[in-house]
């Protein structure tokens, strides 16, 4: 979300904010320039107001701001996602069963002596200059930078970011089935009517949609929407000019009827991006995009129905004309007509939606707090794991201990687990992870990668264990494999490694699969039809299958 005035200085994902401060009337200290991107590092302080929950369709919210900013800060993403709606359907966004996470802190209560704390933890651990060689000097000095005003969590474009010692004060993280975003919150003034999601964030919902969308769709979709204006409720773009070549006849400033574009239709849409002079693909892509989405051209249902399809169907003229009633021949004379004669777009929220709806917010639970601050430590630790390993420790205790306190006090709330069984799972203890995992897939937890990551251990404890000279296995000693994957399946979002786990264990398993089962494996050659691994070995299957029917 970011004030349509400021674009550039707003982020609700990963953004690189602060660096080493100095403290008041000191004397600069000689700096070794680096980088330290760091999740925040914070620990549980009474002092201050509680926290607070509320949920807004497809978010769960906790807040330890005060109401006003909360309510706030949760009509201005709701506003900005019903914003995204209207130029970018749910359906073609990236689908979760599980409800994404926004944790609103408030910056006042990360104090000095805390930040103290995480400065001596970094100086344990320093970080080492491009030569490999740890930086001396005094402790480094580090803190949280929150913004103020309209440029709510967000670097003040005109100040250089400082080397040295850093935290995200908001950041976006994820996993295969769940996304979570901290945010660290200042005294702000938010506006929900000029509020919209960053580029960032709008490209993982495309770009991790399944199926997924042809490139040249989120490519183009991407580029129109960094020209979009979010006010008032409304979305426009101003009159855009897409400079198409001129047909070697042409004379000059010739009509859009002695234009052309610059690849032709069916190579366009057929073909992958070019690997350089990546520029005349991407301008006809948003022209195309744009084209097709103009509300004013009145095609946009039959352009989201075409794209659909597109999705689960090779791009051919016969599609094309199917869905939007036009040849490649008609609908170029037409696209290159719009690149010369558009006056921009506009969308309009309508009415009835556009009234503020009302987030009731109460005390959040023990449960709650526990469970989704403890899922953001677990994706913290990582994070940590992957960018600096020598403190996943710490941010790996710090987890396990948000989500053990209720779970040794009886709370068996099956996300509560999963999460834990995850955790533990990183943490490489294995034992722990498994009883963990079971509980909460026992307990019916919606998350298609703990069931994926329970069938994992059940595969490798088997693996090797064959009791056939073929070295296959017995259906009793696949089922109990197969059982979660089958549960994966059927939510959302689907998982690759779930039915290449899959595919692998019929191979593997002395029956064949059933008609039903074949069914599922083709449904994922259907989501996947880029993985060729998979769609082999589905192949393989069902080639064995009909030879049996024979």
């Amino acid at each position: 979300m970011i004030p349509s005035h400021r674009r550039s200085v707003f982020r609700l994902l990963a953004v690189f904010l602060a660096g080493a401060c100095q403290a008041p009337g000191a004397a600069p200290e000689a700096q070794t320039e680096m980088s330290v991107q760091l999740p925040p590092f914070i620990v549980e302080s009474t002092i201050g107001p509680t926290w607070r929950y509320t949920e807004i369709p497809r978010f769960e919210i906790l807040s330890r701001c005060n109401d006003v900013t909360t309510e706030r800060l949760a009509l201005a993403f709701h506003r900005a996602n019903q914003l995204l709606e209207l130029v970018l359907p749910e359906r073609f966004q990236l689908t979760l069963d599980v409800p994404q996470a926004l944790i609103f802190y408030d910056e006042k209560l990360w104090p000095v002596a805390e930040q103290q704390a995480v400065a001596a933890m970094l100086q344990a651990h320093p970080p080492a200059r491009p030569d490999g060689v740890p930086s001396p000097g005094a402790p480094p000095r580090v803190r949280l930078e929150p913004m103020t005003g309209a440029k709510l969590l967000a670097a003040d474009a005109d100040r250089p970011v400082a080397a040295g010692n850093a935290f995200f004060s908001n950041l976006m993280l994820t996993d295969a089935d769940a996304i979570v975003t901290f945010a660290l919150v200042s005294e702000a003034t938010i506006d929900p009517q000029r509020s919209y999601l960053t580029s960032a964030y709008v490209s993982n919902l495309l770009q991790n949609r399944i199926p997924s969308l042809p490139d040249w769709f989120t490519a183009g979709f991407m580029r129109l929407y960094d020209r979009m204006e979010f006010a008032d409720n409304t979305v426009t773009t101003r009159p855009l000019r897409w400079e198409m070549p001129q047909s070697p006849t042409a004379k000059a400033k010739s009509p859009p009827s002695e234009l052309e574009l610059r690849l032709p239709l069916g190579s366009f849409l057929g073909g992958d991006a070019p690997a350089a002079d990546l520029g005349p693909w991407l301008e006809q892509a948003e022209l195309l995009v744009a084209w097709g989405l103009d509300p004013a051209q009145g095609r946009a249902e039959a352009f989201w129905r075409w794209l659909d399809r597109l999705s689960r169907e090779p791009a051919t003229e016969a599609l094309f004309r199917e869905c939007i009633s036009l040849d490649y021949t008609a609908a170029t004379r037409s696209i290159l007509a719009y690149s010369v004669n558009h006056r921009g777009l506009r969308w309009v929220l309508p009415e009835e939606r556009s009234r503020p709806p009302s987030f009731p917010l109460e005390d959040a639970t023990a449960r709650q707090i526990a469970r989704l601050k403890g899922e953001w430590e677990r994706l913290e630790a990582r994070y940590v794991r992957k960018n600096r390993p020598a403190l996943e420790e710490q941010y790996t205790a710090l987890a396990r201990r948000t989500l053990r306190k209720p779970y040794d006090r009886g709370d068996r709330d099956p996300r509560l687990v999963a999460s834990l069984g995850l955790l533990e799972l990183e943490a490489d203890d294995v034992a722990a992870a498994k009883a963990l995992l079971e509980e909460a897939v026992a307990g019916g937890v919606v998350r298609p990668r703990v069931y994926y990551a329970l069938a994992r251990l059940r595969y490798d404890a088997l693996f090797g264990r064959s009791t056939r000279n073929d070295g296959k296995y017995t259906t009793e000693q696949t089922d109990p494999i197969l059982q979660p994957l089958l549960q994966a399946t059927r939510q959302a979002p689907p998982l690759s490694a779930v039915y290449e786990l899959m595919a692998h264990v019929y191979l593997n398993r002395v029956e064949p699969p059933t008609a039903e089962e074949l069914e599922v494996l083709a449904q994922g050659t259907r989501y996947f039809s880029r993985n060729s691994g998979l769609v082999r070995q589905v192949a393989a299957l069902q080639g064995a299958a009909n030879k049996m029917r024979r």
